[in-house]
């Protein structure tokens, strides 16, 4: 999980804004059910707005995909490419390579032979990729 200074900045943001929503919207009172209300809009505000600013300013998601050659957990990538939307990684345990795409493209810029992986909503967090080619990991499964 990669986690940086923007990351943190955006969440706290999200979350006090969400904490003034809901102060404005309801009566101020110091109870728990309070509090777990405006962290839960913090949340809400969190997933419905950061897809857009992550998209905007190119920033990575939180969570990439497990290598599908090596299935390392502990996902850590070498950018090779950085041609946005579409990236290419290597891994860091088997050094095979994969392309990330973070918004739909044209077929045309997939790699032939690459295992590409495409990055759905929210897309911010990033835990939820969808398998778009998987030629080259096929065949040393079975």
């Amino acid at each position: 999980m990669r986690f940086s200074f923007i990351d943190f900045f955006i969440a706290s943001l999200s979350i006090a804004l969400g904490a003034a929503l809901t102060q404005f919207l309801i009566s101020p009172s110091g109870d728990v059910l309070s509090i777990v209300l405006r962290v839960f809009v913090g949340g809400i505000l969190y997933l419905s707005f950061t897809p857009l600013i992550y998209k905007h300013f190119h920033l990575k998601p939180l969570l990439f995909p497990k290598c599908p050659v090596c299935f390392n957990n502990h996902r850590h990538y070498q950018w090779t490419d950085k041609n946005w939307p579409s990236i290419i990684v290597k891994c860091s345990n088997c050094n095979s390579s994969i392309q990330l795409i973070f918004e739909k493209i044209d077929n045309s810029r997939q790699h032939d032979k690459t295992p590409t992986f495409l990055l759905r909503w929210p897309q911010s967090v990033g835990c939820r990729w969808e398998i778009l080619m998987n030629n080259e990991f096929d065949d040393r499964k079975s």
